[in-house]
């Protein structure tokens, strides 16, 4: 039987969501940063239950 190839028919996801997010997050706020003199930007931690959901493949 062949695997699924996609999330969506049963396969594994093979990105974090949490990476995905913090690499977003880090975007905006570097365009913040450069639209506001070049300031340095906070970037919040995602929240800790969001984090865990994901820290092992959304198993």
């Amino acid at each position: 039987m062949q695997k699924p190839w996609t999330v969506r028919e049963g396969g594994a996801a093979v990105t974090s969501a949490v990476a995905a997010r913090e690499a977003v997050a880090a975007g905006h706020a570097a365009t913040t940063s450069l639209r506001d003199g070049g300031r340095a930007v906070d970037v919040a931690p995602p929240q800790a239950d969001l984090a865990a959901q994901f820290a092992h493949g959304q198993r």
